[in-house]
């Protein structure tokens, strides 16, 4: 029998089921990543025998959680008739480091960058506060060009 709860994100639920097997019960979301991310637990009952395939039960869990805080890298780059915008990101479940560019094939179309390091707060993760910077170029006319905090 499979049973599909839907459990939002760092939120906390009861789940009552009966284990008829002693030993582990792994639980677990069906999307790798997030699994990867840290939506996986192993529960196991009191005074179950000892799971054979696992010499060091400790050292097991403790990278299991490991997993939970590991960073992973994405990017994504897109070309187009004036220039190409992307984004890349170095991500944790609690941190994320990234920048964004938006890169014309010329001073008039100007380009962009915006950098910047968060970390996501509390439980349901909804707050990320962030530090960082923008910096942009674009010639506006023949001796003209938009300016910022840098110049």
């Amino acid at each position: 029998m499979k049973n599909i709860i839907d459990i939002m994100p760092m939120e906390t639920d009861t789940l009552e089921f009966a284990a008829t097997d002693s030993g582990d019960w792994f639980f677990y979301c069906h999307i790798l990543y997030h699994m990867m991310s840290g939506i996986d637990r192993v529960f196991c009952y009191e005074n179950s025998p000892a799971n054979s395939l696992i010499p060091d039960p400790k050292l097991a869990q403790r990278k299991l959680f490991a997993d939970d805080r590991a960073f992973h890298f994405m990017a994504e780059n897109d070309f187009e008739t004036n220039g190409n915008d992307g984004e890349a990101m170095y991500q944790s479940t609690r941190w994320s480091i990234g920048t964004k560019w938006r890169l014309g094939y010329n001073d008039y179309h100007g380009y962009e960058t915006e950098t910047d390091i968060g970390r996501y707060i509390g439980k349901m993760q909804s707050l990320m506060p962030f530090i960082g910077f923008d910096w942009r170029y674009r010639k506006m006319g023949v001796d003209e060009q938009e300016r910022n905090l840098f110049g």
